[in-house]
């Protein structure tokens, strides 16, 4: 069961390592997070990273039952109630009391490079604070004796083809550096980006899409599944693998 707060439940879903044949879906609550329910046979499937029937799981038939669970926000989204997490996880929204009833997530700054600009309550809020939004933030360290991330590594770059990128990539595969000394890797083409500006008026490269599109390979690959961190580095990065492992 998993507890909601109030008492204890069923959970609909499967933990990894129970049959999910039946549920065709994977406890987030319970340690399932991120994970697929995969088919072994007529009478048995479990949730789990990936499967793969030639390698990893021979004899398996692979089959996807259901969707993958999400991982789920430490913080509540723009339009959401954030009554339990008190936290928001888009830029300048804060989590407001609203009313009795509702809290949630509104826009409460205008957020740029260098200021922030408060922005107005909707009308008929009640306007109480109880948290702003997380940007970037470290992940706490394991207690002592507690179970550890692993440290296997999917890395991959993106590189503009007929650019000094290509040489560069070259060198690093040539000497097994950078991401070719990761556990896997995998290279994918950009292309040439435009520019905009900044608030400030510098000028700044645009290539938000670029890199989406490369997420989309990174997806259709695979292979990141298999791996404990996936790394996206430039070609020009001095990247050491061991000495992020360190870490």
């Amino acid at each position: 069961c998993v507890w909601d707060g109030a008492k204890c439940s069923v959970d609909p879903c499967s933990a990894s390592g129970e049959d999910c044949s039946s549920t065709k879906c994977c406890s987030g609550s319970r340690g399932a997070a991120g994970q697929q329910c995969f088919q072994k046979g007529k009478y048995w499937a479990t949730c789990m990273d990936f499967c793969d029937s030639n390698v990893t799981q021979k004899g398996w038939s692979c089959k996807k039952l259901g969707e993958r669970t999400r991982f789920e926000a430490p913080c509540s989204w723009a339009g959401q109630s954030c009554s339990k997490t008190h936290c928001c996880s888009n830029q300048g929204f804060s989590c407001v009391v609203k009313d009795d009833a509702y809290t949630g997530c509104v826009k409460t700054n205008q957020h740029t490079t260098w200021v922030d600009q408060p922005v107005p309550l909707p009308a008929g809020w009640e306007g109480t604070r109880l948290g702003g939004w997380k940007s970037e933030y470290q992940v706490a360290a394991a207690a002592p004796g507690a179970p550890m991330a692993g440290t296997s590594f999917f890395c991959f770059m993106a590189i503009l083809p007929k650019s000094n990128e290509e040489a560069l990539m070259a060198v690093a595969k040539k000497n097994n550096a950078g991401i070719f000394a990761c556990n896997a890797s995998a290279v994918f083409h950009s292309w040439k980006s435009g520019s905009g500006a900044w608030d400030t008026g510098a000028a700044t490269l645009i290539n938000t899409a670029v890199f989406l599109k490369v997420m989309d390979w990174v997806k259709a690959d695979g292979r990141y599944l298999q791996y404990d961190w996936s790394i996206k580095t430039d070609a020009d990065c001095v990247f050491v693998p061991d000495r992020l492992r360190q870490h």
